[in-house]
């Protein structure tokens, strides 16, 4: 009797081990993105001034730009590099470090900004630039990456050191969440 309550005990032991976290692999899973900050500034004679922005949507002036994560993208973190997964299919290798809570993946031997939080609880910030010249089409960069996107970063992205009066620049940084 004393030898099969030891064997219960350590088969209970073992199985409750083996139920334990089956995260070893450092995954996390998209869990929604969200337009976090939306600017709109018109040229005028003297600078810029902030326009009403609820004359735009943001998401219909930047929705062929946005990065598409599905339901089952996954990153997962693992000897060094960052793997971003859709579904089965790795999308993107990279090498990558944290410097306090910014994530910095690289390309080549460049450096770049990628996002914020740690491998458990990821924020991936992307920035979106639309300029509208006077002809009134709107042409659509990608912002450069970085945690904080000011109306700098925006006329740097369109290659611009000003916004001439009759023009107008806008930007929105969107927030795709991983836990």
């Amino acid at each position: 009797m004393i030898f099969s309550k030891k064997i219960y005990g350590l088969l209970l032991l073992i199985f409750i081990t083996s139920c334990g976290d089956d995260n070893k692999t450092n995954n996390i899973r998209y869990i929604r993105s969200d337009v976090v900050d939306f600017n709109v500034c018109a040229g005028e004679g003297s600078g810029v001034a902030k326009v009403e922005k609820s004359r735009f949507d943001s998401s219909k002036v930047f929705s062929d730009l946005f990065e598409l994560y599905t339901a089952d993208a996954t990153i997962s973190f693992s000897d060094g590099l960052m793997y971003v997964n859709q579904g089965s299919a790795i999308r993107e290798r990279s090498a990558y470090k944290f410097v306090d809570s910014l994530l910095y993946v690289f390309t080549g031997n460049v450096e770049q900004y990628y996002g914020r939080g740690n491998e458990k609880n990821l924020r991936i910030r992307q920035h979106y630039v639309g300029y509208k010249g006077t002809d009134n089409a709107i042409t659509l960069f990608q912002g450069i990456p970085k945690d904080k996107f000011m109306l700098e970063d925006a006329l740097k992205s369109v290659q611009k050191s000003s916004v001439p009066a009759g023009d107008t620049i806008m930007w929105c940084t969107r927030e795709s969440i991983f836990r």
